[in-house]
């Protein structure tokens, strides 16, 4: 009996788009959504990663601005497709990359959540160790960590839009509370910018790593837009989730640029605790600290759980979303138990490595729904989109050149003539969109042709 009553709190719809009646989500929702899940420790850990490249502050904050704004755009477009279609993300995939094109896509996206869900939960775990003194009993705060995750997300997306509604409130209060630590740690920030300069170098790679970041959202964004009714003007989907993501993304990161440069611990030089420098900046207050990593890490990861076990059901699998989520908790745990003590080794590169597969994608989806298909019309796909797979691929391939992952492949030629600055995922961004605009154009042509 229990579980009948537990089951009438789970959301009833997977993959299906939501009926209009039951589109109740209120648009400025989408703003407590993305302002939560940004207030986070990943782009805390990615303002410590900032501090060790030596930029001046001038260059640092327009290039962490410019790269918030860029990407929060990429996610705010991708938002309005949720409220246009009432489904979920990379199930708006198979109308630019057909059927079986966009299961693949599910399944790098899949990847992708996976990534994330286990980087989230190391650090929230190391956070929570902190709190609770578990010295090297690793598994127990990443036992805790995934198990409230798993409960968040059970329920769906009611429970998720008002936990991130409070989120945003505590998270926010907490990080105000942390700024006024600054006043006590301005020498030792004048002392780190008496030293800091402007590098063509830093200012690109900062620019690339927050574009990155925020900008890798973009495959989640209909997820939590589906239940808006189609009645909310494209105009606010947009801005709610721009403000949303890029104004907490933007300050957060600004404030681990701080925590570095005050404290003299980047992700460059501690590369094993992901805690130490806010806990040598807060000092006697460090416990809050930890408290703002842990409530972070479950804002964020409630909604890669959340969106991971949708991309798997946009791929083909056939298992319920629950027993979905229970499974890649499980086993986000073991990935989390095995990389607990080497952390930071490829975060940057991860980071780099997420443009490579998301910023064709997103060129080709802003292309299909916002240049060449302006009107949602629901249709049947076939296996592939001869359109959208071939800008993707070629999007791909012409970027090869301007490639620094550090990882995997080499630098490559151009980015060697840029000073070590990776600009591939522009590059395939930008070819990708047009490429799929162009074929779009001669494909119309050639109907025109033949009916006349």
């Amino acid at each position: 009996m229990f579980g009948n009553k537990l089951g009438n709190y789970i959301e009833k719809h997977d993959i299906d788009a939501i009926p209009e009646a039951e589109r109740h989500i209120h648009v400025r929702s989408l703003f407590y959504v993305w302002f939560a899940s940004n207030l986070t420790i990943g782009d805390l850990v990615l303002g410590f990663l900032f501090s060790g490249f030596g930029l001046d502050l001038p260059g640092f904050l327009l290039a962490a601005f410019m790269g918030n704004l860029l990407g929060g755009s990429m996610l705010a477009l991708m938002s309005i497709t949720g409220k246009l279609t009432a489904q979920p993300q990379m199930m708006n995939s198979q109308r630019s990359f057909g059927a079986s094109g966009g299961r693949i896509m599910s399944v790098l996206q899949w990847f992708n959540t996976i990534g994330w869900l286990t980087f989230n939960t190391v650090i929230a775990s190391y956070a929570m160790a902190g709190l609770i003194s578990t010295g090297s009993l690793y598994f127990i705060p990443v036992l805790i960590v995934s198990i409230i995750i798993f409960m968040l997300v059970l329920f769906g997306q009611d429970i998720l839009h008002k936990f991130e509604r409070y989120m945003s409130a505590i998270l926010g209060v907490l990080f105000v509370y942390v700024c006024l630590s600054f006043p006590s740690h301005w020498s030792s920030v004048d002392s780190y910018l008496a030293g800091a300069s402007f590098s063509f170098l830093s200012f690109g790679i900062v620019l690339a790593l927050s574009f990155s970041y925020i900008m890798s959202w973009g495959p989640y964004a209909a997820d939590y837009s589906r239940y808006v009714p189609s009645t909310s003007r494209d105009s606010r989907v947009f801005l709610f989730t721009l403000l949303g993501a890029a104004a907490a993304s933007f300050w957060v990161e600004v404030i681990g640029f701080f925590m570095g440069a005050s404290t003299g611990i980047s992700t460059i030089s501690n590369p094993t605790d992901p805690t130490a420098p806010i806990s040598a900046f807060m000092g006697y207050y460090a416990p809050v600290g930890l408290v703002v990593m842990v409530l972070g890490g479950l804002s964020a990861n409630a909604l890669n759980l959340y969106s991971n076990s949708l991309s798997l059901r946009s791929a083909g699998i056939r298992a319920s979303r629950v027993t979905i989520t229970l499974v890649v908790m499980a086993i986000a745990f073991t990935l989390a138990i095995v990389g607990y003590t080497d952390f930071y080794t490829n975060y940057e590169s991860f980071l780099y490595l997420l443009d490579y597969w998301i910023t064709p994608w997103l060129g080709v989806m802003i292309a299909d729904f916002f240049i060449v298909n302006r009107k949602w019309e629901k249709q049947v796909f076939r296996a592939f989109n001869p359109r959208g797979i071939v800008a993707y691929v070629i999007g791909i391939l012409v970027s090869i050149p301007f490639m620094n992952p550090g990882v995997v492949i080499s630098q490559q030629y151009f980015a060697g003539m840029l000073g070590g600055v990776d600009i591939s995922y522009f590059i395939s961004f930008s070819v990708a969109m047009v490429l799929y605009v162009t074929l779009s154009s001669k494909r119309s042509s050639i109907k025109s042709t033949t009916a006349s």
